[in-house]
């Protein structure tokens, strides 16, 4: 029978989840503005679309869960998982009520910190709900409960995919516990949810059949398998990294030499540190593979931190209340214990993350972008779109199909029939080319769809592949225009036609490079003329080779548009030692504004500047609306 909770324990648990809620409330910025987003939609509309509870991909039992929490609008989704961070201190502390009241406290903020897992709970991510399951599977074992934990446990494929390292250890305990009766209860999950599938998409395997991890090396790549375990302590924090040094010493000196609690210590390892263990081992195989969609995100490891915490935690319990017998001596132990490792996970927490979570300029520019939709998404029947934030920023339900369309799943008939009439495609650097499958220049050539504008943030931001940030909206119709192509200058000529400065000195060997002194802005191209009526956008092509002194600092590659004293835009390259070939895409700038190409030595250093060209390629259309 279930002990009664103490109140002043429930209002511990209580305050960590009010500190995290109360983070989320205050930051003006969010985190996982792709799948968090993403998520959060699937959830926020599955009500008024029931078919979004069967999404693979937004993992059916999260969306059933959080999705009155997404009702209340994003921040619902953190409300969400701050109460599954309570659950899960009361769920663990079901196996730590022997190990000591430190123990017990120790938990909740020892999670909660934990760089991977507090980000996770801000966010409003699935690695929290799943880190939950795990929990509630190994309490119940521990209460011998098992078919209880076996139904838990069938569930947890549609959680997240890391059953797969967690399920068959529970399994594998049940049957050493001789459980056969509770095994059957393992197929309860699929079974509903076969049931289900088969009404709704005439298919009883439909989970198998639409698994949306098939692979996509081709637009994640892959990784070294140590990714994961070299950033370990950027994960988990140091404090908990050297907790779980000491409980591994603590469970061995507690089996030595405490045998009623061999049967505690071999739970945990089975179904708590070794799953764990397998999680880590799964994402490190899958990043170095390029399987299974895998990109090598930090996050996931959230999933594992649940139970690596408790594993840390309930040893060194034990072991204090073994070795410290008096009152004082606990106390004191407790409060330093507490004090030490909660402060110092909580500062582990803040280096890995900025709190309140700042706004930042890329999610600042989607808002402008999602703005721009919501202005003009009366004059077109259907928005298609690529990244989640346009349709959240543009307050768009994006499962309405006869309005809205996610692009994720390839569009065949975008490459070779062009857009429907009345669509308006908006097309994002960060997804279009990956998860859309739809490169720009591929777009940009198509006879049937006309660019009918173009966004660029203020400052120069670099996405998955390499790619700066851009947004670019098409709809249906002949690309026309003009392409207007000049050179500024090519190598040590030609520059007469621009204000041009360079501050060199005279080379060991000829040829169309320059030798540099050690300023700090050796050489500018001022007053590039980018101001021509009806155009669309300007790219500055920058190309030539850099040489520098050996482990010299980069030198960075600058674009800067003023009007007046006001900066309207800032783009900034890096540049090693080598060949550069850097492409600046400029939004058209308004009148009497000024732009300027030029080099930053950061850290003052002679170079040499070989085969330098910029090329002003300018894209001009009639003026028109959208």
């Amino acid at each position: 029978m279930m002990r009664r909770m103490p109140v002043w324990l429930f209002a511990w648990w209580g305050l960590c989840a009010a500190w995290a809620l109360r983070v989320r409330l205050n930051s003006p910025g969010i985190l996982e503005g792709g799948d968090g987003v993403h998520h959060y939609q699937i959830a926020r509309y599955a009500w008024k679309h029931p078919e979004l509870l069967l999404d693979i991909w937004g993992k059916p039992l999260f969306t059933l869960f959080s999705s009155p929490f997404a009702q209340l609008g994003h921040w619902g989704m953190v409300l969400f998982n701050v109460v599954c961070l309570v659950v899960t201190a009361w769920a663990a502390d079901g196996v730590l009520r022997k190990a000591g009241i430190a123990a017990r406290l120790l938990f909740a903020p020892l999670l909660l910190f934990t760089p991977v897992y507090g980000t996770m709970v801000l966010a409003g991510m699935t690695e929290v709900f799943f880190g939950l399951l795990t929990v509630i599977v190994l309490r119940l074992l521990w209460d011998q409960r098992y078919g209880a934990a076996m139904l838990v446990a069938s569930f947890m494929p549609f959680a997240r995919p890391e059953y797969v390292a967690f399920v068959p250890l529970a399994l594998a305990w049940v049957a050493y516990q001789r459980q056969w009766k509770a095994l059957p209860f393992i197929l309860t999950g699929h079974l509903i949810y076969g049931i289900v599938g088969t009404f709704v998409h005439k298919d009883p395997l439909w989970v198998f059949h639409q698994d949306p991890y098939t692979g996509a090396a081709d637009i994640y790549g892959h990784g070294e398998p140590l990714h994961f375990i070299s950033r370990f302590k950027e994960m988990f924090g140091a404090p908990l990294m050297w907790a779980v040094v000491v409980a591994v010493v603590a469970a061995i000196w507690l089996w030595v030499n405490d045998r009623t609690n061999r049967a505690g210590l071999k739970l945990l390892l089975v179904v708590g540190f070794l799953p764990a263990l397998g999680i880590l081992t799964l994402h490190s195989l899958l990043w170095w593979k390029g399987w299974k969609g895998s990109l090598g995100l930090l996050r996931v490891m959230a999933t594992a931190a649940p139970l690596l915490v408790l594993c840390a935690v309930w040893p060194i319990g034990m072991a204090g209340i073994s070795t410290v017998r008096t009152w004082p001596g606990r106390i004191l132990g407790s409060v330093l214990l507490i004090a030490f490792l909660v402060k110092g996970q909580q500062a582990a927490l803040r280096a890995f993350q900025e709190l309140p979570i700042p706004d930042q300029p890329y999610e600042q520019f989607m808002r402008d972008v999602g703005e721009r939709v919501a202005a003009v998404r009366d004059q077109y029947g259907k928005i298609v779109y690529y990244h989640p934030q346009v349709a959240f920023n543009a307050n768009i339900d994006p499962f309405e199909q006869e309005r809205a369309q996610l692009g994720w799943a390839p569009r065949p008939e975008l490459p070779a029939l062009g857009l429907n009439e009345g669509e308006l495609l908006v097309w994002d650097a960060h997804f279009g080319p990956k998860e859309g499958r739809t490169p720009l220049e591929q777009l940009l050539e198509h006879p049937g769809v006309e660019v009918v504008d173009v966004m660029v943030p203020r400052e120069r931001m670099v996405v998955l592949g390499g790619r700066p940030l851009e947004v670019y909206f098409f709809k249906k119709g002949q690309q026309g225009g003009r392409r207007i192509v000049s050179v500024l200058g090519h190598g040590t000529a030609g520059w007469d036609r621009v204000a041009f400065r360079a501050d060199t000195v005279t080379c060991a060997q000829g040829g169309a490079q320059w030798c540099f002194r050690d300023g700090e802005f050796p050489l500018e191209v001022a007053s590039i003329p980018v101001d021509t009526a009806g155009q669309l956008f300007v790219d500055l092509h920058v190309t030539g080779e850099l040489g520098v002194p050996q482990e010299s600092k980069v030198a960075k590659a600058v674009v800067e548009q003023r009007l007046g004293d006001s900066l309207l835009g800032y783009w900034s390259q890096d540049l090693v030692g080598g060949r550069f070939d850097i492409v600046f895409r400029l939004p058209p700038p308004p009148a009497d504004a000024t732009t300027k190409f030029y080099f930053w030595d950061t850290e003052p250093t002679p170079f040499i500047l070989r085969d330098l060209q910029v090329e002003l390629l300018r894209i001009v259309r009639p003026q028109k609306g959208m």
